[in-house]
């Protein structure tokens, strides 16, 4: 007697029944089932039990759909105008967003330019003011400095004159 090796999805097709009707009609008649290598089950099934199958179902055309009557045609004509309408309305919002996000664009842009100019302009005048005090502060520092000389020269004098006068009291005592 000569047999097939098949899965229990080809066995289905041949016979047009389901797989789990396959499976079972392998249990109840005892056909050899074993593992393949891809893991699914493979199943010796004597050619004399497939020759009495029916011949496998075809598949039934589609069924055409209707044509959809006047009532329909109005229907998804007011939906697709509705459809319409609110396109529109996105565009336009659309188109007011992307002014509105130019016109932002365009004030960061300047904003941007002002505060560069205003940075370079503090810039310029830190230099300046930090030239002036480093000036002033030189001068300063050379008015104290000859300051601390005249009083150190006028301390000296004093000092000279206080010896002298002490000579000359000294001289007026003598004579």
């Amino acid at each position: 007697m000569a047999h097939e090796v098949l899965t229990y999805r080809e066995i289905a097709d041949r016979l047009g029944v389901s797989i789990p009707a396959a499976k079972m009609r392998a249990k109840r008649n005892a056909w050899g089932v074993t593992r393949g290598n891809d893991g699914k089950a493979r199943v010796t099934v004597p050619v004399d039990a497939l020759s009495d199958a029916p011949p496998p179902k075809k598949a039934a055309a589609p069924k055409p759909e209707p044509e959809p009557g006047p009532k329909a045609l109005d229907i998804m004509q007011d939906r697709l105008d509705d459809l319409r309408s609110q396109l529109n309305a996105s565009n336009a919002a659309l188109e007011q967003a992307n002014a509105a996000n130019a016109e932002a664009t365009a004030e960061r842009t300047r904003l941007l330019d002002d505060a560069r100019v205003e940075r370079e302009s503090l810039h310029g005048a830190i230099e300046r003011l930090t030239g002036q005090l480093e000036t002033a502060a030189k001068a300063q520092a050379d008015a104290l400095q000859k300051a601390t000389s005249n009083a150190e020269a006028q301390v000296q004098a004093q000092g000279e004159t206080m010896r002298l006068r002490s000579e000359i009291d000294a001289m007026r005592k003598r004579s």
